[in-house]
């Protein structure tokens, strides 16, 4: 299928790629698909919304650059996305640009979680853990990744 897109323009996504989230984005409840653009193995990827051009989150693996991340989810949130094997799961954090690239920060409190199997999605609010939602990436991406690449 086409999709249109305010920073893309007209990209081509096949099926299989389109991710639902029956309780949408926080804040954004109405648009319930999605896309992910962009190679996993960069730091910064692309959360596009399928039916709405304007919506596009920058999302990260939170992974990459706070190894002691541990988002522990509940029993039904698990149940919510039908994981029957945790491998499945896609965490991601959104991530926040402001015009000085250097305060850039990531919400390690409210992950986004993908059973990639099921292309399921929800973001989910951690209950434990000492997580904010405006975790400072740069100082800790340092030693992942120049900033200049994650931006570009």
């Amino acid at each position: 299928m086409k999709i249109t897109t305010t920073r893309f323009g007209e990209i081509e996504v096949t099926d299989e790629k389109v991710l639902y989230f029956p309780e949408g984005i926080i804040g954004f409840h109405s648009i319930k698909r999605f896309v992910l653009l962009g190679k996993e193995s960069r730091l910064v990827m692309w959360l596009q919304a399928v039916d709405n051009p304007k919506v596009a989150f920058i999302v990260v693996n939170p992974f990459l650059f706070e190894t002691d991340y541990d988002p522990k989810l509940t029993q039904e949130e698990y149940d919510f996305l039908k994981v029957k094997d945790s491998n499945d799961l896609h965490i991601l954090a959104i991530v926040v640009v402001p015009e000085d690239p250097e305060k850039m920060t990531a919400n390690l409190l409210g992950p986004i979680v993908i059973n990639t199997k099921e292309k399921l999605g929800k973001q989910v609010i951690l209950l434990e853990g000492n997580y904010s939602v405006k975790h400072s990436i740069v100082k800790a991406a340092v030693h992942a990744e120049p900033i200049s690449k994650m931006v570009s």
